[in-house]
């Protein structure tokens, strides 16, 4: 169940963690229930599919796992001061409202394929690379996350990116899936 509000900023660790897992299970959830028809039809004219959008789930938390145990994060794109105005201006309300602005597209790293993607083998993935996602940032608390238009993160505020992220596209999953229904 998707909360009404986004959480407060987690005041420890474990907690943090919970709203992540919440998070993930909300999506997976939503993923499996998505109807075949509806798998891989784009959820708007010019969007993802459901599909899509799980393997880019899949492979954003691929790419943030690998640099939580390698150091090697996604290649920052902006400038140390653009870094710093889209801070005050983008990420502070994404964390707060939990609104990503519109027309914001994911580097192509973290771009799905085409397709198609089987609905159980990609669900299944995507659940398998969210829990060594936490094992791995449970063994490294200390962990930086670099996103590619904010720059690096501690790992409090990274994580909490990471739950927005992940209600975002499950919004969008759900919505989907209702908007394909004749």
């Amino acid at each position: 169940m998707e909360p009404s509000f986004l959480p407060a900023p987690a005041r420890d660790w474990s907690s943090a963690l919970q709203h992540h897992r919440e998070a993930a299970a909300a999506v997976i959830a939503t993923a499996s229930q998505v109807r075949e028809a509806d798998w891989d039809r784009p959820v708007a004219p010019g969007k993802w599919s459901p599909a899509q959008i799980v393997e880019h789930l899949r492979l954003t938390t691929a790419a943030l796992r690998h640099e939580i145990e390698t150091g090697d994060g996604l290649r920052v794109r902006t400038s140390w001061w653009r870094r710093h105005l889209f801070r005050v201006l983008f990420l502070r309300r994404i964390l707060r409202t939990g609104e990503f602005p519109a027309g914001a597209r994911a580097v192509r790293e973290i771009q799905p394929g085409s397709g198609p993607f089987d609905q159980r083998a990609t669900t299944d993935a995507l659940a398998a690379e969210l829990r060594r996602f936490e094992l791995a940032f449970e063994a490294r608390r200390d962990a930086v996350l670099t996103h590619p238009i904010f720059g690096a993160a501690d790992a409090s505020t990274g994580l909490r990116f990471c739950v927005v992220h992940l209600w975002h596209h499950r919004v969008q999953i759900a919505s989907g899936q209702s908007a394909n229904r004749e």
